[in-house]
């Protein structure tokens, strides 16, 4: 997830979970398990009401960076505040966008 005024990276539990982690979340501590190797990947705590996790303090040795690859269509989404996807075919037929050229939506 992208919130451009944030000054931190947020992370999707859907995308962790898809990449076969599991994530358990009590009053104050968060912990995402790796379940191929049944190892804790890292372990955060709350701080003014959201869960932060430090990576300087990991746990354990290995550090993995996980990102996402977005796709230029969702790239133009967000530049266009949100607009819908059907609307960005229309100003991408119409030509009405420089740089919005050989774009799936």
């Amino acid at each position: 997830m992208l919130v451009e005024s944030l000054a931190y990276n947020l992370l999707s539990i859907r995308q962790l979970a898809l990449m076969v982690f599991a994530t358990f979340f009590d009053l104050d501590t968060v912990a995402l398990l790796w379940i191929k190797t049944l190892k804790v990947a890292f372990v955060g705590h709350v701080e003014n009401g959201l869960y932060v996790v430090n990576f300087s303090e990991h746990p354990t040795k290995i550090v993995t960076c996980l990102m996402a690859k977005v796709d230029v269509g969702w790239l133009w989404h967000r530049r266009l505040v949100h607009v819908n996807m059907r609307s960005l075919q229309s100003l991408l037929k119409g030509g009405h966008v420089r740089g919005l050229t050989n774009v799936c939506f």
